[in-house]
């Protein structure tokens, strides 16, 4: 009786094919999260852990709890509110004056400029 070889049936890329997706398979099945240690199953406990463990309704939930700290009077308007601002300017120019009776020109350069103003408003 002639014997068959495994190269005759599975060539050999397609062993190798075949051992990597068995591999594959079987980290894929221990990779599984553990399931409810409750094996009885109602649309109530299902909507209960699907809301508990919802990361959108989680988010929801946070935005509502900080709409909630924020209701607060002073974020209402209802306390007075007080602004202060303050500013320099400064310039650097060059003048050229002449004076009309004595006809005579005075010439300033590097004439240094400076104002401050300050404000204060209570509302």
């Amino acid at each position: 009786m002639k014997s068959i070889s495994l190269e005759h049936i599975i060539p050999v890329t397609g062993r190798s094919f075949l051992l990597v997706t068995v591999l594959l398979l079987v980290q894929t099945l221990q990779a599984q999260p553990k399931q409810l240690p409750d094996k009885e199953y109602t649309l109530q406990k299902c909507l209960l852990y699907g809301l508990e463990n919802n990361y959108s309704v989680r988010i929801a939930r946070n935005d509502e709890q900080i709409v909630h700290n924020n209701v607060t009077l002073g974020n209402a308007g209802f306390l007075p509110t007080l602004n202060l601002s303050a500013g320099t300017n400064g310039n650097v120019d060059n003048t050229e004056t002449k004076i009309r009776e004595t006809g005579n020109t005075n010439k300033v350069t590097g004439n240094f400029d400076q104002t401050y103003n300050a404000g204060l408003t209570l509302n």
